[in-house]
């Protein structure tokens, strides 16, 4: 049994969510020619999104490349700074945090990138790799640090002979466990993953999901899952958000979204996923078009410009992210 460290982690107070995003924007800027000093325009890779996280959930994100998914997950990673708006942990916002309070939150919020090899130091060893979040974060002396190491790689499913090897040594689907094991071992609250299944064969892609929804269950911890295959998402998310050119467009519990979704983008998403039955009679909305530029995004509804069901206010009038059902948010004037 991994021991656990709650030493500066911030106790619950009252009905406050673990996470909570709160209308956060995330600009970048863009340079061009001789004048790089002056900004030419900002990409607004979010925009807008507001998600409450509650522990031992998992929230799935979808939606296309480059619509801002990535981008939520560095945030909450504190690899990037909001440019607005607000993250909260256990009610406290993320930027008020100062000395130990943000390394306890590093320690709580982990992350598993999406491809094993290069997210690995090929130079290292796996017991290093492992060992590395232990050494900077902790004062365990170094016959603890073996003994978590060890734990940890029993965790999820890797023999202790396997600490002496390289990662290279591995398949990709080990590689992608000794990644689960670096996060692991400082007993985080919260795992970023980050389509951490893509990269793998689809015979293994089933033994990571299950190796981490055990772990889950075991640990009580809570995924914020990024990936672009639907059907890992239903199969594994408590919620789902779809997100679409930086801002959340539904946001419902998996089953029910993938039975029911309202959005016309989320209905055309769920009708391009292959049917193995050639018989089945399935609703299909294409939508035509390529995805505007997020350095200078569509008025109004963001949607509007490749949407079957456009309006006219649907160019002027931002749609906001209501309840239309209990559970179930969307953003799209045709549920006004």
């Amino acid at each position: 049994m991994i021991a656990a460290h709650t030493n500066g982690v911030p106790a619950a107070t009252g009905s406050a969510p673990l996470l909570q995003l709160e209308e956060v924007r995330k600009y970048f800027p863009v340079r061009r020619g001789l004048a790089w000093w002056r900004p030419a325009g900002q990409v607004k890779a979010v925009d807008g999104v507001s998600l409450t996280i509650d522990e031992g959930t998992t929230i799935g994100l979808v939606g296309e490349s480059g619509c801002g998914k990535t981008t939520v997950a560095k945030l909450l990673l504190l690899l990037e700074t909001p440019t607005d708006g607000a993250i909260r942990f256990y009610g406290k916002d993320v930027r008020q945090l100062r000395g130990r309070e943000v390394q306890t939150y590093r320690q709580t919020v982990q992350a598993v990138f999406q491809d094993p090899f290069s997210s690995l130091n090929p130079r290292m060893r796996v017991r290093d790799i492992v060992a590395e979040p232990l050494v900077v974060h902790t004062k365990l002396s170094s016959q603890e640090v073996r003994t978590r190491v060890g734990e940890v790689l029993d965790v999820v499913g890797l023999s202790s002979h396997s600490r002496d090897l390289f990662p290279h040594e591995f398949s990709g689907g080990q590689r992608q466990r000794i990644a689960i094991a670096r996060a692991m071992s400082l007993n985080p609250k919260v795992l970023v993953l980050d389509e951490p299944v893509s990269a793998l064969d689809v015979s293994i892609r089933a033994q990571i999901l299950n190796l981490l929804m055990d772990i889950q269950r075991q640990y009580h911890l809570t995924y914020l899952l990024i990936a672009h295959d639907l059907a890992i998402v239903e199969h594994v998310s408590t919620l789902c958000g779809v997100m679409y050119l930086g801002t959340l467009v539904e946001l419902s519990e998996s089953r029910e979204l993938y039975g029911n979704a309202l959005h016309p983008y989320t209905k055309a998403l769920i009708s391009a996923v292959p049917i193995p039955d050639p018989e089945a009679n399935v609703e299909s909305l294409p939508i035509s078009g390529e995805i505007p530029s997020p350095l200078n995004p569509p008025s109004g509804c963001r949607f509007h410009t490749r949407c079957p069901f456009a309006m006219p206010r649907c160019s002027a009038e931002i749609p906001l992210l209501r309840a239309v059902q209990p559970g179930h948010q969307v953003a799209c004037h045709l549920f006004d």
